[in-house]
């Protein structure tokens, strides 16, 4: 709605954010996000979005589940309009993207210690590949 509150979830709310349905219409996504990530996406989206009544994607942020345990999500939403033209709220989904950012973050720390290692030990590696000559350095 225009105050960012939700008015309906599918029951699959339940296993991303272990909330059942009834406990998350009619409170607000911030609502679930630890504060740092909740006054980061409420600014953006109330300053940039809502005033230019624009669709988004790709909006990554966390939120916090009844155990303390987080889940990552990426959101994407388009404005709904009342009879009259105006802005009645947003219309989303959201995916629970906390598996493959666990891999990408080991992945990044794996890579950094990686170049770390090169650089100390003066060494460093590269692929030929024959088929198109292309090098990787």
């Amino acid at each position: 709605d225009q105050e960012c509150r939700f008015v309906f979830v599918s029951s699959q709310v339940l296993d991303v954010l272990g909330y059942p349905a009834a406990e998350v219409v009619g409170r607000t996504a911030y609502d679930f996000m630890p504060s740092e990530d909740s006054e980061r996406v409420s600014a953006w989206f109330l300053e940039e979005i809502v005033p230019n009544k624009k669709p988004f994607q790709n909006l990554i942020h966390r939120s916090v589940r009844p155990d303390g345990s987080i889940v990552w999500q990426r959101v994407a939403g388009s404005p709904v309009y009342a009879a009259d033209g105006s802005l009645a709220g947003y219309r989303g989904t959201s995916y629970d993207f906390t598996k493959q950012k666990q891999v990408s973050d080991e992945l990044a720390r794996q890579l950094a210690i990686f170049r770390q290692t090169e650089e100390f030990a003066k060494i460093g590696g590269w692929e030929l590949d024959v088929v198109t000559n292309q090098l990787y350095w």
